[in-house]
């Protein structure tokens, strides 16, 4: 069943279990959409996590990173992703280290890393 969540700009996060390796999610937001992902149902202050953030940097970049302070293990430029107008939809793909970001309805992701 889908989870409604409103959040404020803050770094506060919200978990909630996801039964499958795959996370699809709709986000409207004129940037920095954060998703925080952990192996434990109680990840504050747990590592390893990995972040995904999506339209950083103004709404021109989305990220990977690692232990949410570590430098990004992978970005790419994505202007406009976001929009403080309309749901736009999103998947994340986790499994065996790898990790894929895409857009509903792409089967191609568009952001992508592997942990060594």
């Amino acid at each position: 069943m889908p989870i409604e969540l409103k959040t404020q700009d803050t770094l506060a996060y919200e978990f909630h279990p996801v039964p499958s390796r795959t996370l699809r999610f709709k986000v409207r937001a004129a940037n920095d959409a954060h998703i925080l992902l952990s192996a434990t149902d109680n990840p504050e202050g747990a590592e390893p996590v990995l972040e995904v953030f999506i339209g950083g940097w103004a709404n021109q970049k989305s990220a990977i990173r690692r232990d949410r302070s570590t430098p990004d293990k992978a970005n790419v430029e994505t202007p406009d992703i976001l929009s403080n107008d309309e749901l736009r939809g999103f998947w994340i793909n986790y499994l065996g280290g790898a990790i894929a970001v895409g857009r509903e309805n792409e089967v191609e992701p568009f952001l992508t890393w592997t942990d060594p």
